[in-house]
């Protein structure tokens, strides 16, 4: 009789340790499948963001090429307008400047 319980008391031992084997690898299992599934959530939130940036920088880039047409064509009528002036005026203009130069350089 003291050797059937020994024997019963054996068998639970096995089970017991069968179980927390079982109980390990379920707990390695799930502890791996959830750094996986981390893993991809991270790269996908990371392409998420790199999108996002991506967008952010066109939109200025966009913006900042509309900002600068009416600047640019500002500054090509006034180069235009320059080009245009009749030469004996821009000489005129010269000698203005000519002469205040010397008159304040003199003084």
């Amino acid at each position: 009789m003291a050797s059937e319980v020994l024997n019963q008391v054996k068998e639970a031992e096995i089970k017991a340790d069968k179980l927390v084997d079982d109980a390990k690898k379920k707990a390695k299992d799930i502890i791996d499948a959830a750094k996986k599934e981390s893993e991809i959530e991270s790269l996908k939130a990371i392409d998420a963001a790199k999108t996002h940036a991506k967008d952010i920088k066109d939109k200025a880039k966009a913006k900042a090429e509309d900002d600068k047409k009416p600047v640019i064509a500002k500054a090509n009528e006034d180069s235009e307008e320059i080009k245009n002036r009749d030469q004996g005026e821009i000489d005129d203009l010269l000698e203005i400047l000519v002469e205040r130069i010397v008159a304040n350089g003199n003084s």
